[in-house]
């Protein structure tokens, strides 16, 4: 299928009914030249200089003008012109065509506008010739340029052009008269004219019937205003095909023929004394109706109240998948929300919900997708066009992320008030999600700062009670082992007399690194008290693995001894016990079990300080564990101490538990196993940089000590 054209559209918002029928009008017209629309908008009728309002500007910077074919830009439409200048110097910078809608200061643009003048010549014409009215004021707060249809009319009739600048400087000057009050007042919008009215009725003057006061734009404020306000209807949804038309032009270089809208006409009731017609009032009775049905609803979900009850954005999400039936005229919404800690604007979007006639769509649950891209569904191929409305979800400074909304491809195009309102409780939930994730935070942080080791960083006693406890019980419900080991070093005090404490709790914390290093992610390590230090885990342990981890232990310190320069040693001493599967172990008795482990190695300790070679051994462990990958042999060992081999033999195995032998294939599946975790490269690599010039005896090795072949091994990671 052909790709569509993609127009975008920026604008301030639409919470008057000018804009909206000129967004209408775009759409409309987009629809009938099977192009796409992208409106991006604020929606939450705060004020211009609220931070909310301020926030919500942010939705511009979101915009990829490289997936766009046209923009139309709807300057007039902001009232914060440090945005609308920002917006303008960027479309200006771009190789993209762009429609202006209104006038501004930037001239490279083409303009589309609509003159007004003939409008209030027509206003102006009726109270005259209808009302008899000849002392007319003419209110604008702005330079108006449509004026001139007042002053055409009043010179036609030979009348004097009287001018205010605003509703409550003339309505005081009428109060005090300070000036004769007028027959009629044309305001240039119907905000200024009920201003105008409600000061004027509030100081005791009626409305007919001593003055007449006509209102501009034909909004939802002349309608319900008391007395409604006559006023003009401008042929917006015109100005907004208008400008479709224009940017379509300037695309593909077509002059594609306007559809049917609507023109300008004046609308006639209370304020100057004609009656509403029966029409209007039938239509104004059913969008109270409507609106009052909207809004029960609304109040009867009781949305914001449970919106705002969340824990995290997954429940508030979930909360307002119940909701979305509250909002008329959606046919399609979807919630994107920014990574938690993101920097802005992010390169990542989560699609949190998606929702076509007010059902999930489960599978583009939890989709993420490029930032640029905006949202996927505007490349995607469809049978019919689109339009889709992009608003920031915000609350305050805080981003959460932004909405898309479709109101499908049937008149009107645009949603209904109630959505600003969803989107507000939307806002709020998320705004309370976030708070309450701040204080489980804080809370969890003041927690673990309870149950950690200052100086070390790792449990403290506190911490072991918990864990322990933990991993017991999941031992026992998963029927795997639970594994103690107990390390200390035995001179702690005699550095501290010797050297300080600073140094006594150096050697803490060298030990605390050399024991968190160690072992994996699934243990525990805790700091009982002075420089004793446990480890507690949960899973199918086994003889082999406790060595593999004593020796791993045992190489740190070999390493920071030789290397530290301090005048002194660490020496350690570690015990350790594991429940069987098919014989589990009290807690209790296991902690019992690595006590006497301990107390045996604490023993065994003293006699190995007396066996001879005992420092040129451990430096000859260090240097197995430190180079796994170089060449050695018992005998070229046995030549370095210059004793006979089976006597090294003897004595290293006296020393450490185990053969030399054992220690160098230790050495090297543990230094496989790091390098097939922790890397992608080939398993005859692995071999080669682990000391073996044989791939299938290396092949048979690791799997005969690990249980798995090297490949197994790499994905079970």
């Amino acid at each position: 299928m052909k790709n569509r054209k993609l127009i975008t559209v920026i604008t301030a918002g639409c919470e008057n009914n000018c804009q909206r029928n000129i967004i209408n009008g775009i759409i409309s017209q987009a629809f009938s030249l099977n192009c796409d629309v992208a409106i991006f908008l604020t929606i939450s009728g705060s004020p211009p200089e609220s931070i909310q309002r301020e926030t919500e500007n942010n939705i511009y910077s979101l915009i990829n003008y490289e997936h766009s074919d046209g923009i139309i830009y709807d300057f007039n439409s902001f009232k914060d012109l440090s945005i609308a200048k920002n917006l303008g110097i960027t479309l200006k910078s771009l190789d993209i065509p762009v429609v202006q809608l209104g006038n501004s200061n930037f001239d490279c643009f083409r303009t589309v506008s609509e003159s007004n003048i003939n409008s209030f010549e027509k206003i102006t014409e009726h109270l005259i010739e209808i009302h008899d009215c000849h002392n007319i004021f003419f209110l604008s707060e702005d330079d108006c340029t449509d004026i001139q249809g007042y002053k055409n009319t009043m010179k036609m009739h030979g009348l004097i052009c009287r001018f205010s600048d605003s509703a409550e400087t003339l309505a005081s000057k009428i109060i005090s008269g300070k000036i004769s009050r007028p027959d009629a007042v044309i305001c240039t919008d119907d905000i200024s004219a009920s201003e105008l009215s409600d000061i004027l009725i509030k100081n005791g003057m009626r409305i007919p019937d001593d003055i007449i006061i006509t209102g501009f734009g034909n909004t939802y404020e002349s309608k319900l205003n008391s007395p409604s306000l006559t006023t003009y209807e401008k042929p917006d949804f015109r100005f907004g095909a208008n400008a479709m038309n224009n940017i379509y032009t300037m695309i593909t270089g077509i002059n594609a023929p306007l559809i049917e809208c609507p023109c300008g006409s004046l609308v006639l009731r209370e304020s100057c004394g004609c009656a509403m017609s029966c029409y209007e009032i039938n239509n104004l009775v059913n969008m109270f109706k409507e609106n009052k049905k909207s809004i029960k609803l609304m109040k009867k979900s009781n949305m914001l109240t449970n919106i705002t009850s969340v824990r995290s954005t997954d429940e508030c999400i979930q909360k307002a998948e119940s909701f979305l039936s509250l909002i008329p005229n959606i046919s399609e919404l979807f919630i994107c929300l920014f990574p938690e800690n993101s920097d802005f604007p992010p390169e990542k979007i989560n699609m949190k919900l998606h929702s076509i006639n007010g059902k999930i769509i489960g599978a583009d649950k939890n989709k993420t997708f490029p930032a640029s891209l905006m949202l996927p569904e505007l490349h995607q191929a469809s049978d019919e066009p689109r339009a889709f409305f992009f608003n920031l979800l915000n609350h305050g400074e805080n981003i959460f992320g932004y909405s898309v909304a479709s109101c499908g491809n049937n008149p009107p195009y645009l949603f209904d008030k109630i959505y600003p309102t969803w989107i507000y409780c939307m806002n709020l939930g998320l705004e309370y999600a976030r708070l309450n994730g701040n204080i489980r935070n804080i809370a969890d942080n003041i927690y673990l700062s309870s149950i950690k080791d200052n100086l070390t960083g790792v449990y403290n006693e506190k911490g072991f009670r918990k864990f322990f406890k933990e991993k017991a019980f999941t031992a026992y419900e998963n029927k795997s082992s639970l594994f103690v080991f107990i390390i200390e070093t035995d001179n702690l005090k005699k550095i501290n007399e010797l050297y300080g404490f600073s140094e006594g709790n150096n050697t803490i914390t060298v030990l605390a690194s050399a024991i968190s290093e160690s072992f994996s992610q699934e243990e525990t390590v805790c700091r009982l008290q002075n420089s004793r230090f446990i480890v507690i885990g949960e899973g199918m342990y086994n003889q082999k693995i406790i060595s593999e981890y004593i020796n791993l232990i045992t190489a740190c310190i070999l390493k920071y001894n030789n290397s530290s320069q301090k005048p002194y040693k660490i020496n350690i001493n570690y015990g350790s016990a594991f429940s069987g599967i098919d014989n589990p172990i009290e807690k209790e008795s296991l902690l019992k079990a690595a006590e006497a482990s301990l107390e045996n190695m604490r023993c065994s300790g003293k006699k190995i300080c007396e066996i001879p070679h005992y420092e040129k051994l451990l430096r000859i462990r260090e240097r197995i564990y430190s180079n796994p990958d170089k060449s050695m042999n018992v005998d070229s060992l046995c030549q370095e101490l210059f004793i006979s081999k089976g006597y090294f033999q003897r004595i290293y195995s006296k020393c450490f538990g185990t053969s030399v032998t054992e220690d160098i294939i230790n050495s090297r599946i543990s230094k496989a196993k790091k390098l097939l975790h922790d890397t992608n490269i080939n398993i005859i690599a692995v071999a080669e940089q682990c000391g073996y010039d044989s791939y299938e005896y290396f092949l048979h090795q690791f799997k005969h000590i690990t249980g798995m072949t090297p490949s197994q091994f790499r994905n079970n990671k």
